[in-house]
């Protein structure tokens, strides 16, 4: 995916981590270890207004990271209750992204994965995607 600045790439290798390559020098300019039990499931990708990473693990747990974190902290995370189909990113989210799921149901999210509920402040260990969604479609029942 698109990084940071125009001519930069976010690449994603399954059991590596994350690194960030200038495509006109085609060096790498940063890059984010991850432990080998991590299982990144989808390319992780930079939402600019929020100046982060978001990444997948397992297809049903979203981490993000600052963009100028030394390292990936994947307690900042939140589980889905279904598993991930794609994120989508659009100029338009600001600093959100759309998750569609796997049964067709999609939610909008802050990239930071901050709660947007009083109840979940200070639990991001054990966030839940209602605790960070913006919206629903279809609404939950």
């Amino acid at each position: 995916s698109v990084g940071g600045e125009s001519d930069e790439l976010v690449v994603t290798q399954q059991s590596q981590g994350v690194s960030v390559y200038s495509i006109d020098s085609s060096s790498c300019m940063r890059s984010w270890a991850m432990p080998s039990t991590v299982n990144l499931t989808h390319a992780a990708c930079f939402v600019p207004h929020a100046k982060c990473y978001l990444g997948v693990r397992e297809n049903d747990t979203l981490f993000s990271w600052p963009m100028d974190a030394p390292e990936i902290d994947l307690r900042c995370s939140a589980s889905l209750t279904q598993p991930l189909l794609t994120v989508l990113l659009a100029p338009a989210l600001y600093d959100c992204v759309a998750l569609v799921l796997i049964d067709g149901s999609a939610l909008f999210v802050k990239a930071s994965l901050q709660p947007l509920s009083p109840r979940a402040q200070g639990a991001s260990t054990s966030l839940q995607a209602a605790d960070i969604a913006i919206a629903f479609s279809p609404p939950p029942e």
